[in-house]
């Protein structure tokens, strides 16, 4: 882990295409603003950690893959068709 400090209205950045700000300093918070591609996705952390314990708590409910099969289709999970066309999911 890189730790910097860092002074209101300097910039850090990440590659080429990221960019975070410090926005304002007061007291013992910071406001950080952060430039990124449309692509990255950013959360606070609390935010993951929320997303993480539901998906967890999810998985937990479904045993079983084939129970995942009976609610329904999921893109990219199971294919509708194969590339021949048929039902079977088989290539």
């Amino acid at each position: 882990m890189l730790v910097l400090s860092r002074k209101a209205g300097q910039i850090i950045y990440i590659g080429s295409d990221i960019t975070v700000s410090v926005v304002e300093v007061s007291g013992k918070f910071v406001r950080v603003g952060i430039e990124a591609p449309d692509a990255v996705l950013i959360l606070r952390g609390e935010v993951k950690e929320q997303i993480e314990m539901e998906n967890r708590m999810a998985a937990s409910r479904v045993k079983h893959l084939d129970e995942l099969k009976k609610i329904g289709p999921f893109n990219g999970l199971f294919p509708l068709k194969s590339r021949r066309g048929d039902d079977t999911g088989e290539e």
